[in-house]
Order: C-alpha cells, then structure tokens, then sequence
C-alpha cells in the first residue's frame, strides 16, 4: 500500500506485498471482514484493485480505515490535544442531514463573545460553504493562527448570520460541574475524553468530595463522541475500586485493563446518555454501570465499540485502522447496538426531561 499527494490529492495504491505493511491489512482483514491472511494478500482480496483518490481524505468501508493527509492528520491529533488556537465551539457531524451542528460554546471564548449559541447549524468559514468544504476541511479552516479573524457564518432558525470572530490560543474545559448544596447532588459533565480530561475530572471530583455537602454524582456523557482509550480508563479508574476490570477486548488486542488507582467514590451515582454518546463514552458508561451498580438514563447510545491506531506511512500521510472491539467488563459489546438505557427518557420540549429524572432516581438512592 503507498499512499502519495498529488496534484492536491491523496492517491492510494493497493498491491501484493508483506512485512510491516501486511499488518495493517492483516489487522483490517482478520478484525473487521472475518477472514485471515496467510502472508500474502492481493488487491483483490482486500480492495476494488483501482486506486482510490479523493480530495483531501479517504474512507475504507467507513468507521474500518481512513487515510489522512498531513494537514487533516495535525487537526485529528490536535483535536484530542485539549490545547488548541481557535473561537471554542464543539461540533457534531450530522451524517444524515450533512449538516456540522455546534452543541456547545466554551463560555468566555471567542464565540461566546461574538454571539455564537448552541444548535447554530456551521453554514460557512470565510466565504466557503461548510458543505463544500467537507466536515474536516470545516474544521482546519476554523482553527489557524491565534490574532487572526475569520467570517464565521451559521443557521439559525433558517436564518444566515455572519460573524467576525478573533482565533485565539485555548484549553478545552472538557468536564464542568454543580453542586446543590441543599440536595447534595453533584452534576459532573464530561464533553469528551481528551489528552486533559483525566486531570481536569479529578481536580473536579477532589473539590466536591471535600464538599461535605456531596452526597451523590450525576455523569452526564450526553453527546460525547469519545477520545482516547487510556484518558477513560484513567477517569473510570478514579470512580471504581481498585483492581476492578474497566475494559476488556475482542479479539485479544491486549490483556484486559483493571483499576490501578486507589481512589474510589462510595456515594449514589447515576448516568446520562443521548444518541450521540459514542466510543470511549460509551465505554465510560458501561463500565461505571457495571463496576458501580448504578442506572443509565436517557436514550440507548450510538453503537461505536471498536478502537483504532494511527499509523504514520510517510511525511505526508497516516493510516487510521480498526484494530479490536472493546467492551465493559462483562464482554458485551455495543458496537452496531448502542448501550441501553435502564430509564429511556426523551427531551421533547424546553425543559431538560433527562436531567430532571436523573436528579429524582439520585435523590431516591440518597435518601435510602
């Protein structure tokens, strides 16, 4: 496999061949087409043998393989860095509509000033519609150099508005919190699992149990795509008590991964999800489920329940491949499915219904 840019574009040519690279389609093959390899494989046996180029990225069989070039491979690894120029927006692709949704603006951030909400449908950056651009062409135009201006273009309520917004340099705040100190319910919420986010949960969770007014937790993974595997294990591992499994794997990528952390919460906890609660955030709410015997509220999740490496081939281009299933502790895994609320509770007018029930079953447990 060779993996080129030219003329603007990433060309990928697929021929018979062994060694290092055999791995990687070895992996692919044996993991996610449930067929082995003996050492060889041809073009034939893996791929359309024609060559695929399409500009600026390439996808294999969907959530299986991609292809980066050098560019959108800095904005995939940044984007898990925690520490980024740009205006403070989280986005989530909606592949059904094609539109890039904005779900949340970081208070205080260039976006928040301009005026930018969540639910603004991203329209264009600079001229460019979004839909021209593609969802991760999108999000490199977005980001740049910090004291740069871009004209920021959303929908909203069918409505086009412009803004000029001011890049500046950022720490993503993946974890917020609450704490009712008359109810005693902790509100933790967890955006997504990156570089940063293990250290900002346990600063979080270390200032509410040295709150005595702490009685009990509600997780809120509504809408967070994922991250990193060793960032949720890490954060898992705060929650659980040691030498507790937090994940386990199909087929045997590793040895499954336990608890080594000797801290532990003993207090009620409960659990919200969406739709959009993906990968590492599923995991997360599996695991704490079964680790912690507590409820999962809210609609059953996305169904990612497999995990990928990068492979840089060159200095131009890296590869993305799915390598195993990972599952909670029991096994069982969601990928295709969703994990499964024990309370299915939709949000179908202003007020947060989620929410809401999740606050009465933790008070429940409370008051035991």
């Amino acid at each position: 496999m060779r993996l080129e840019v030219k003329d603007g574009k990433i060309v990928c040519s697929v021929k018979p061949f062994a060694g290092a690279t055999a791995v990687f389609v070895y992996a692919y093959a044996k993991y996610i087409n449930g067929f082995r390899v003996m050492s060889k494989i041809t073009a034939k046996k893996l791929l359309n043998p024609d060559p695929y180029a399409v500009k600026g990225k390439m996808l294999f069989s969907g959530k299986e393989m991609d292809a980066f070039g050098v560019a959108e491979y800095k904005e995939y690894s940044g984007s898990l860095s925690g520490n980024y120029v740009g205006i403070g927006v989280s986005v989530r692709h909606d592949a059904i509509e094609d539109l890039i949704r904005i779900t949340e603006v970081a208070p205080d951030s260039p976006a928040d000033q301009a005026g930018v909400l969540p639910g603004d449908i991203v329209y264009s950056v600079d001229g460019i519609t979004a839909k021209s651009l593609g969802y991760n062409s999108t999000l490199a135009a977005v980001r740049g150099e910090a004291g740069t201006s871009l004209d920021f273009g959303v929908l909203r309520d069918g409505k086009e508005m412009h803004f000029t917004i001011v890049r500046r340099a950022l720490t993503d705040q993946t974890v917020r919190y609450s704490l009712d100190e008359e109810s005693g319910v902790a509100y933790v919420r967890i955006t997504r699992f990156k570089s940063n986010t293990a250290s900002q949960f346990k600063e979080v969770i270390d200032k509410l149990e040295e709150n005595s007014s702490t009685k009990g937790y509600i997780f809120d993974v509504r809408g967070n795509p994922g991250g990193y595997l060793y960032t949720v294990v890490d954060v898992i591992s705060y929650l659980t008590k040691k030498d507790s499994m937090v994940v386990c794997f199909t087929p045997s990528y590793s040895e499954p991964m336990y608890d080594t952390d000797d801290h532990e919460i003993d207090k009620p906890m409960v659990i919200l999800t969406s739709e959009y609660t993906a990968s590492a955030g599923e995991l997360f709410a599996s695991s704490v489920r079964e680790n912690k015997d507590c409820e999962i509220i809210g609609k059953t999740t996305y169904g990612k329940g497999v995990m990928q490496n990068t492979f840089r081939l060159n200095d131009k281009a890296s590869l993305t491949l799915t390598i195993s299933e990972y599952n909670p502790p029991s096994g069982i895994n969601y990928d295709g499915i969703g994990v499964h609320p024990d309370y299915e509770v939709l949000n179908t007018g202003d007020d947060d219904a989620q929410l809401l029930f999740a606050e009465e079953k933790l008070l429940e447990k409370i008051n035991k």
